[in-house]
């Protein structure tokens, strides 16, 4: 959920696993359309769902377990004024305006602040990654360490 930080509508991107428990990955829903020029507050809306008489809220059990989890993003280059470059999946050490942080000061990624450019970007890319990384996870490790979440790529256009 991308809120504009001056007030205004939400974009909120979503994604779904129409087969449950089934080996078929997560379905993304729609592009990302943002402002150029705006700055937002990205948050998320983790539920499972697949007992829809008890569904649970999967954000409160990663902020449970925030030192066993992190959030990586990768998007086209240059698409954010801030952060700045592509993202932090291939180097974890890349900017990132992250907002949370675990008990040991690691950085978690359910709370990101991101600034658009004055570029519109048309058909580009906005890459999540969630990886679990019990008894691995410090300050430093990537996106290669632990195991996958979710691993979801959006459509990104900026107008």
């Amino acid at each position: 959920i991308f809120t504009p930080a001056g007030g205004g509508t939400a974009v909120t991107a979503t994604a779904t696993d129409p087969d449950g428990v089934g080996s078929d990955p997560l379905e993304v829903q729609g592009p990302i359309n943002l402002d150029v020029d705006t700055e937002y507050t990205l948050t998320y809306e983790i539920l499972n769902a697949l007992d829809p008489a008890d569904v649970e809220d999967i954000g409160e059990e990663i902020l449970e377990e925030d030192n066993e989890h992190q959030i990586f993003f990768s998007f086209t280059t240059d698409a954010f004024a801030s952060p700045t470059g592509n993202g932090n999946v291939d180097t974890a050490s890349d900017d990132i305006n992250y907002f949370d942080d675990d008990d040991i000061g690691c950085n978690v990624g359910l709370e990101t602040s991101w600034t658009t450019g004055s570029d519109a970007v048309d058909g580009g890319t906005f890459r999540v990654n969630l990886q679990h990384q019990p008894d691995v996870k410090t300050c430093s490790t990537g996106s290669n360490d632990g195991d996958t979440d979710f691993d979801l790529t959006f459509v990104l256009n900026i107008d």
